[in-house]
């Protein structure tokens, strides 16, 4: 475990500059170097059943790589204009991509958002933010970003 290493977990939602704008002030405080992660999700694995023929999806898969690489760039460049963040873009399950690459990187900490699911639907759908904050070997700070605008 490393303290001088922070992974964050973004999704490009609407809220993910909140989560990097959050990051990146834990890193000023610590003096932590940041790992940006996105885990973009395998439409072949969740589609494999479909009659559509697998390049379909892998294209979809390419663009959608390069279009998460482009916006980590300018993420990094907007929040962390010192240079101590890197972008990874890496496929499959959220989860289990956060916390695979928080072992390889042997972080100190780990930033996610979360989408405030309650109730019935959190139940169902489970949660990102959950399942790391049970599964993680190190802290986990949870942020709920501020999705409605103050006058």
């Amino acid at each position: 475990m490393d303290n001088t290493k922070i992974l964050c977990a973004i999704d490009f939602s609407n809220v993910c500059e909140q989560i990097a704008a959050y990051a990146a002030q834990q890193a000023k405080c610590s003096g932590a170097d940041v790992i940006l992660l996105y885990a973009a999700p395998s439409l072949i694995q969740q589609y494999a059943e479909a009659e559509l023929p697998h390049q379909y999806f892998q294209k979809i898969e390419e663009a959608q790589i390069n279009r998460a690489e482009q916006g980590m760039k300018e993420l990094i460049a907007k929040y962390f204009p010192d240079g101590k963040a890197v972008g990874l873009v890496r496929q499959g399950y959220a989860a289990d991509i956060i916390l695979k690459v928080a072992q390889e990187e042997k972080v100190g900490m780990i930033i996610v958002g979360t989408n405030g699911h309650r109730g019935v639907q959190a139940f169902i759908l489970g949660s990102v933010a959950d399942k790391v904050i049970k599964l993680s070997p190190v802290p986990v700070l949870s942020v709920r970003p501020c999705t409605k605008t103050i006058n």
